[in-house]
């Protein structure tokens, strides 16, 4: 169908509301429209992949890959670029003009700060590179290092403005190398977003960052790095309950993370996916893992930057695996040996420690020990009460449901309802 003897200013209307571009608009299948595009004009006037690259900022391999199939173009940035370039209204694709995500309201913004979709688009503009900005990376992974023992509503502002700072540096011309370490920063610092935010209850906004973490990795082909957004974000689905969900993340992470040498952080995805799959009832999977993290953990190199998974960890880790698996005997020892060598500055990992051991209280039918140890670690929580803390006692009381007559239940009950209700919205 020819549009003209020239490629147009504005893709015309009967080819913008084809039925078969709007059926690619609302799967989001950007090759599929590119294609259908570039099939319903001809001649001097036809919508090349040149002539598409050139209307939606992207490079013309890129596009390309996503007309042959070999690419997806799935992140809100790309298709933010491609509405724009070739005049289709957001609303084709689900999206909101104002909103980085379909049913997502729109993050609270200082004047500097970035949202997810706008990180999303200065990474896929930026070239495969990297340069170190030395200072920053300290920054970086110093927030990494205080997240187990600050609330989040102290270290989320320094960590948005850290993304602001590096959504600047991306937004400019910069060398391949300095482009892909910043790059690389925003993959963590996204992944910290997205776990701070979770920490919240603020399910859109943790989504939105985690995109962001795992689009920084893919961009800046750094695997590891990909893998510790995914383990990272598997964080809310374990103690949310979705532990099939949780174990297909670590499942990837875990393809991800081996082969690269850190194994540190392939010791730390292993063994969360243990515990995932301990939770599904795969007691052989679970053991095996366990196996293998420990023997990763055995040669890894010394602690550092967002890598300081530990022994003591890998036991808290393992003492959950038998819980999981109805064996206190096993599980309550090292959950204690655990806790009593967790770091004393580690406020959210003790907590989370402490409420499995009430529930081998629960098992054990220690009915008023679970409920004082519940007690020990909402205190331990005061003042940094999370969700994922808040998810695993209420998954105690509910435990506890069993004896809704007995006055320490009943009290925990009350308590549990006062601080879940006070949780930042």
């Amino acid at each position: 169908m020819a549009v003209g003897s020239r490629s147009p200013d504005h893709m015309p209307s009967h080819v913008r509301d084809h039925p078969a571009v709007v059926a690619a608009c609302r799967r989001r299948d950007i090759g599929q429209l590119f294609r259908t595009i570039n099939n319903l004009t001809d001649g001097p006037g036809q919508f090349t992949a040149s002539h598409l690259a050139r209307r939606c900022a992207l490079t013309p391999s890129r596009v390309a890959e996503y007309m042959a199939g070999k690419r997806q173009a799935s992140s809100v940035a790309v298709i933010a670029r491609v509405a724009d370039g070739l005049g289709i209204p957001m609303d084709r694709f689900g999206l909101d003009r104002g909103s980085g995500e379909p049913g997502e309201a729109s993050p609270d913004r200082g004047t500097q700060t970035p949202q997810a979709w706008e990180l999303l688009d200065a990474i896929t503009k930026a070239n495969i590179s990297s340069d170190t900005l030395a200072q920053m990376e300290r920054a970086v992974l110093t927030s990494a290092i205080r997240y187990p023992s600050t609330a989040p509503q102290a270290l989320l502002p320094s960590v948005l403005n850290m993304l602001s700072r590096l959504h600047s540096a991306l937004s400019q011309p910069q060398s391949a190398r300095s482009a892909r370490q910043c790059t690389r920063l925003v993959g963590i610092l996204a992944g910290l977003a997205g776990n701070l935010f979770l920490d919240l209850d603020d399910q859109a906004r943790a989504h939105s960052y985690f995109e962001v973490g795992y689009a920084a990795g893919r961009e800046a082909e750094d695997d590891p790095l990909t893998a510790w957004v995914l383990a990272t974000q598997s964080i809310g689905p374990t103690f949310a309950g979705q532990h099939a969900r949780a174990a297909e993340m670590l499942d990837q992470a875990a393809s991800l993370v081996g082969g690269h040498g850190n194994h540190r952080r392939e010791a730390w995805v292993l063994a969360l996916a243990a515990r995932a799959h301990a939770a599904l009832g795969d007691s052989r999977r679970t053991l095996d893992l366990l196996d293998q993290a420990a023997r990763a953990l055995a040669i890894a190199d010394a602690p550092s930057g967002i890598d300081f998974f530990d022994p003591a960890r890998l036991q808290g880790i393992a003492g959950t695996c038998h819980l999981r698996a109805g064996n206190t005997a096993e599980a309550e020892p090292l959950l204690v040996n655990a806790l009593d060598r967790r770091e004393r500055s580690d406020i959210k990992g003790r907590a989370l420690l402490t409420l499995d051991l009430a529930q081998c209280k629960i098992v054990e039918g220690e009915v008023e020990e679970a409920c004082q140890l519940t007690h020990s670690a909402l205190n331990l929580a005061a003042g940094s009460l999370v969700r994922p803390i808040a998810d695993r006692a209420g998954s105690i009381q509910h435990d506890l449901g069993r004896w809704p007559a007995l006055a320490p239940v009943t009290a925990l009950s009350e308590r549990l309802r006062d601080e879940t209700a006070a949780l930042p919205d």
